[in-house]
């Protein structure tokens, strides 16, 4: 196996380090394409199902008060999010933002002590609080690997 430096000056006449590159990419539009169809659906779903998705936020009393609030802004927030990541300018920023929900989905889920509405949508409806962890950390670890193939993963090494 061989370490080549991305950032050395002959990266555009190895064809090695280019065909890596391009490995690079697919991986990278492959797991942006998964997690773009994964949060376009939800939040589709989730405005699709309005009223269901607002009764949810209603049953909870730490969330009542925010019920429409939060059943408009967080279907918007997840198909902005997977628009994102759709668009290779911001990709950037999609993975980190898409980070950041599924972050932030794993520590409600623990903190919250009381009931947690069921607003995934869709066939995210029907599973248990583990399944739904398992699923939560398994689109965050697909995100984090999307964001270190993309941008801070420096070094390629040729298989």
């Amino acid at each position: 196996m061989k370490a080549t430096s991305l950032t050395s000056n002959k990266v555009e006449g190895n064809p090695a380090i280019r065909f890596t590159v391009k490995k690079r990419k697919i991986i990278v539009d492959v797991l942006s394409l998964f997690l773009f169809i994964v949060l376009i659906y939800a939040g589709v779903t989730k405005l699709v199902h309005y009223n269901t998705t607002l009764n949810e936020w209603s049953i909870s009393k730490q969330f009542r008060r925010f019920a429409h609030f939060n059943s408009i802004i967080l279907p918007i927030t997840e198909i902005g999010i997977s628009i994102s990541l759709f668009a290779q300018r911001s990709r950037f920023y999609g993975l980190i933002m898409a980070i950041l929900l599924f972050a932030v989905y794993i520590i409600a889920m623990f903190t919250l002590k009381l009931y947690v509405p069921n607003i995934r949508g869709g066939m995210f409806n029907y599973g248990t609080f583990n399944q739904y962890l398992i699923l939560n950390g398994s689109l965050l670890f697909i995100a984090l690997l999307a964001f270190l193939f993309l941008y801070i993963v420096g070094v390629q090494i040729d298989i």
